[in-house]
């Protein structure tokens, strides 16, 4: 009798869990989404469109969205958040950011459904500059600190739309843009900017950022790179100081080339945390720089860079960097 009892128990469950609208009711693949897959029109370069994807509950039972994620090129994500009954649709929408680069590129969303159902969503889409500009970054080479330098660039306008420059600026406060002009002539914006670097680095990275009047392209970025002159030149720029032991002391000669008229002067000569000793020597061919510096007390390949520190408070410092072998 109780092998009876077991027999319909077992029975009565398998019914159970086959009964319509069990988490594990199959389902053949690409029944739930409409379109996994959307193509946006072209765009402009971080141009922002709002994309939709409708899905469908193929099943006898409600189902949710248990969570949905995106790729950092998608913002605003939005899924339903109450239950979809059965034969009911739902939509998963997000606002699908374009990339700054021209060619084509994808988006991607992930959705999982609380029965286990995994889907990858894609936004596909293609990036047009309707703002060519040439050269498409700057470079300003042997700048002075706190001295007016000018650019000039050409934005070519490929869909002849007439458009032109608003406003521009620059990003951060190392470099300060001093002034803007720009003039349309038939497809091309002529634009020249003046800048003045406000460190005196190795160099100094930024971004000139446009505003425009176009109406699919709002925005140009446009990177900027200045390069400072450099003073004095040193031989060898990169010295190799051989292999050493833990905590040993080396010294280094250099030779010193000044660019200027009048030769300069070096006030500091740093690696690390530390300050090394140095003297200088003038010669009637060349200025010679020796440099005592203490090496690293553990064994294996070390590097480092000297800074050298000129007297001209304008001047950018000089860097050289080093390496050698700490052997045990």
């Amino acid at each position: 009798m109780k092998s009876h009892s077991l027999l319909f128990s077992i029975l009565l469950l398998c019914s159970v869990l086959s009964l319509p609208g069990a988490s594990d009711e199959s389902v053949p693949p690409g029944r739930y989404w409409l379109e996994p897959s959307i193509s946006m029109p072209v765009s402009g370069p971080g141009e922002i469109r709002d994309v939709t994807f409708v899905f469908t509950n193929p099943l006898t039972a409600p189902i949710s969205v248990r969570s949905a994620t995106a790729d950092c090129w998608c913002i605003n994500l939005r899924r339903p958040q109450e239950p979809i009954p059965p034969g009911a649709t739902g939509t998963v929408s997000v606002s699908a950011r374009a990339r700054i680069a021209e060619g084509a590129f994808v988006n991607r969303i992930y959705v999982l459904f609380d029965n286990g159902e995994y889907s990858k969503l894609e936004v596909w889409g293609e990036v047009q500059q309707f703002l060519r500009v040439t050269p498409p970054s700057l470079e300003i080479r042997n700048a002075v600190l706190n001295a007016v330098r000018e650019a000039s660039f050409e934005i070519a306008v490929t869909d002849n739309t007439a458009a032109d420059v608003l406003r521009a600026r620059i990003d951060g406060e190392e470099i300060e843009l001093k002034e803007f002009r720009s003039e349309r002539r038939r497809s091309t914006i002529l634009c020249m900017a003046a800048v003045i670097p406000r460190r005196g680095e190795r160099h100094l990275g930024s971004t000139l950022i446009l505003e425009t009047s176009h109406p699919r392209q709002e925005k140009v970025q446009i990177p900027l790179v200045i390069y400072p002159k450099i003073p004095v030149e040193v031989q060898p720029a990169s010295v190799f100081l051989g292999i050493v032991k833990p905590g040993a002391t080396v010294r280094k000669e250099f030779v010193l080339k000044w660019n200027d008229k009048e030769a300069g002067a070096v006030n500091r000569v740093r690696y690390g945390d530390h300050e090394a000793a140095f003297t200088i020597t003038k010669t009637g061919k060349a200025t010679i720089l020796d440099v005592e510096l203490r090496c690293a007390d553990t064994p294996g390949f070390a590097t480092g860079e000297l800074t050298l520190e000129l007297a001209n408070p304008t001047s950018p410092p000089v860097i050289v960097p080093y390496s050698c072998m700490v052997r045990e």
